[in-house]
């Protein structure tokens, strides 16, 4: 809320139906296509969200969206 981001609170479950629904979520918000795996890597990698937005090549909004779904 500091930054002037929307508040996300982590209800996501860490498990396959909750990275799937993830996965649903940014095709359908984001037009974004990701793998299971690859949504798995953002959410457990520690480091700034914009060197992982490089490294996947989405924005550091989503990363940001896709790490506080999973908190």
């Amino acid at each position: 809320q500091q930054l002037g981001k929307k508040v996300i609170y982590g209800q996501i479950p860490m498990n396959d139906y909750g990275i799937n629904k993830m996965i649903t979520k940014l095709q359908e918000d984001e037009n974004i296509d990701l793998t299971s795996f690859e949504v798995e890597q953002i959410i457990k990698t520690v480091d700034s969200h914009q060197n992982i937005s490089r490294e996947y090549g989405i924005s550091g909004e989503q990363v940001y969206l896709i790490k506080a779904s999973f908190r």
